[in-house]
């Protein structure tokens, strides 16, 4: 194989099988045949001259997939590779002196061969691994630090030493890598202590590696020593990270005349664009078998995807398939008894309610976008003060809440996003700091919806004071955020804190929660079950509010 720098490889049909078995599974064919069709490619190029070029694999590849009724994987396969040419191109490379120069992956090998005194075939190995993590991200920016600290990932994962000249890898030792390269478990994302995570079956966690380093490198060459001190104690955690280059979340809606196929071909062209993506499926729109199969299909370890509709047939065709999803309360509540019945017996199903709000302006209803996301440990601010002194509490939240404030800025502005992100802080830990704040049980239940709304307000006014826009509905998933939070603030009180606004699992508490909190998903079996069914009624609203299910999930 000659490779585009020019230089000659042996050809490795297994890692051919792996990109053809991608873009099989990319488009839901039977990415089992990957093997077959490699070694028919292996024998097609055999025929040719003794050294081939990547273009000509590629093209023997397309023409093998086509031949064999795989159409749409051959598009994928040379789509992919059309991107990954282009992302490689649009790589910048931010100096000491902040100068921007072009990412040469020859140059880079060229020092690992110079500094480090590794073999030329090895060096041109880990360059090539190196560029192929950084185009799968999509990354535009990068620093040299951070192209030292993914060139010793690499070359650790393959049992050398670093080859970056530092003595140090963001933390990341030997001993955690040979763990997530063998699946044992996944990164932590940011030194929060052991954690062990086992992953989803059949789900490629390498990826993760990436995500693992990227929030170290956050930690200790992008925020400051407040911001990661509040950190490691548990006062807050940061959704994603380990991906903070990228918005934390978007949110899909079909636009006015779009139809199925337009829609999901832009929801699969925007899967690189955030760290998660929620697809929402209107009743509204004519869909086929393609929207029923569409968690298949749509699947990339580039994005996090959860799926939500208000069309009761295909929520039950997706539970019916294991897939996990949610629908508003007010579609779930228009549902037969018999199809409400058949949802919750599946075991698939959430609902998510808000109170009403502002309708939306057209933007915003097809694609709305959550730049940075954070849960606030209550938990351990209750402790700091004392019981029944909820003005000291609250004057500490709104340290807090400043503090987070300040590390999206931070960030922010190192990714080159929003001036004036829009960001999501939930509380983690509410239940915890309800106990400690009122001790007794009786007044803990007359003062709990008072003291939600004054959080409420702390949480709007220091988000207008510090320029960012807050957010309550569609919050990320949060990722084990509260066992990484009652891990890291050392008090005990629990082994997970729930982050929400709202811990939902009954009927009481689903009553305690609509009067205070500005956002819930709960489980379809307790909404199906409970005796508060009217006060979900669809209601009639002003012109300036919204109760359409298509968008504010509420009614």
């Amino acid at each position: 194989m000659r490779k585009r720098d020019g230089n000659d490889e042996s050809f490795d049909i297994m890692k051919l099988a792996d990109s053809v078995s991608s873009a099989l599974a990319g488009v839901g064919a039977n990415f089992k045949l990957a093997l077959q069709f490699s070694e028919t490619i292996q024998v097609r190029l055999a025929k040719s001259d003794d050294v081939v070029t990547t273009l000509q694999l590629a093209e023997t590849c397309s023409e093998v997939l086509r031949e064999y009724d795989q159409g749409e994987a051959a598009t994928s396969f040379m789509q992919y590779r059309a991107e990954e040419v282009q992302a490689v191109a649009d790589l910048r490379i931010i100096d000491t002196n902040e100068d921007l120069s072009h990412f040469d992956r020859q140059r880079l090998a060229l020092s690992f061969v110079r500094d480090q005194y590794i073999e030329s075939s090895v060096a041109r190995m880990v360059a090539r691994r190196v560029e192929r993590r950084l185009s799968f991200l999509g990354y535009i920016r990068i620093s040299t630090d951070l192209i030292s600290s993914l060139s010793d990932v690499e070359s650790h994962s393959l049992g050398m030493r670093s080859i970056s000249g530092k003595s140090t890898l963001l933390g990341v030792d030997r001993s955690s890598l040979n763990a997530w390269l063998g699946g044992a478990c996944i990164p932590s994302q940011g030194r929060c202590g052991a954690l062990p995570q086992l992953g989803p079956e059949y789900q490629d966690l390498r990826p993760l590696i990436g995500e693992e380093v990227l929030s170290r490198f956050a930690l200790e060459d992008v925020l400051n020593t407040t911001h990661v001190d509040a950190w490691k104690d548990g006062e807050f955690d940061l959704y994603a990270l380990g991906d903070w280059l990228r918005p934390t979340r978007m949110w899909l809606h079909p636009q006015v005349g779009e139809n199925e196929q337009q829609f999901f071909k832009r929801v699969a062209n925007t899967r690189s664009q955030a760290h998660e993506l929620q697809i929402f499926v209107p009743l509204s729109l004519t869909v086929s078998d393609l929207a029923v199969q569409l968690p298949q299909w749509l699947q990339s370890p580039a994005c996090r995807l959860r799926f939500s509709t208000s069309n009761g047939e295909l929520a039950q065709q997706w539970a019916k398939n294991d897939i996990w999803h949610s629908m508003p309360v007010s579609s779930f509540m228009c549902l037969s008894e018999l199809d409400a019945q058949s949802l919750v017996d599946l075991e698939h199903t959430v609902v998510q309610w808000q109170p009403p709000r502002p309708m939306p302006n057209e933007a915003d209803q097809s694609c709305r976008t959550l730049h940075r996301g954070a849960a606030i440990n209550l938990a351990l601010l209750a402790t700091q003060v004392n019981a029944f002194d909820t003005d000291a509490f609250h004057a500490r939240v709104k340290q807090s809440l400043a503090l987070i404030c300040d590390v999206f800025a931070t960030l922010a502005v190192r990714a080159e996003l929003n001036d004036h992100p829009r960001v999501v802080i939930v509380p983690a830990g509410l239940e915890q700091a309800l106990d400690i704040l009122y001790p007794d049980a009786r007044l803990r239940v007359v003062k709990r919806s008072q003291l939600i709304l004054s959080l409420r307000n702390s949480f709007e006014t220091v988000a207008t004071q510090n320029e960012v826009r807050l957010e309550y509905s569609l919050p990320p998933h949060s990722q084990s955020m509260g066992a990484r939070l009652a891990e890291r603030d050392g008090l005990r009180l629990s082994d997970a804190y729930d982050v929400s606004w709202a811990t939902v699992d009954s009927v009481a508490s689903l009553e305690i929660a609509l009067d205070s909190a500005p956002w819930l998903e709960l489980p379809a079996t307790i909404l199906h079950n409970s005796t508060l069914r009217e006060r979900f009624n669809p209601q009639i609203q002003s012109p300036k509010t919204s109760s359409s299910d298509d968008f504010n999930a509420c009614t």
